[in-house]
């Protein structure tokens, strides 16, 4: 049986080569995705969009998706959290508030322009 070594993992190597973000993701700003000097980085527009679908998908509160996906390995690849840690509830409830009206209908325009 072949075994690998736990440092020929990286939580980075199953992630999608990065291509230009939709102008909807754009629009949150640096700020999600900047690194601070200190303390945690925020949630990336990618990790609280794709969230937010999932919230909504399966009528999940706030508690209870940080649980799931803390606790699924499908989840956290679909989220982007892979090995990282998964924030609290809080986080995520302050990252959906950042999502305007604006860029919530901007991304059910691209999604309805994708499926027709």
């Amino acid at each position: 049986m072949l075994r690998a070594s736990a440092a020929a993992y990286s939580p980075y190597q199953f992630r999608r080569p990065s291509r230009s973000r939709p102008r909807c993701v754009q629009k949150l700003g640096p700020c999600a995705c900047r690194l601070a000097q200190t303390g945690r980085s925020g949630l990336t527009p990618q990790q609280i969009l794709r969230s937010l679908v999932l919230m909504r998908i399966k009528n999940w509160n706030y508690r209870e998706l940080r649980e799931r996906i803390a606790d699924g390995c499908t989840l956290r690849q679909f989220t982007d959290f892979y090995c990282l840690p998964v924030p609290r509830h809080d986080a995520f409830h302050r990252g959906f508030n950042r999502l305007t009206p604006e860029t919530l209908k901007s991304i059910n325009d691209l999604v309805v322009q994708a499926a027709v």
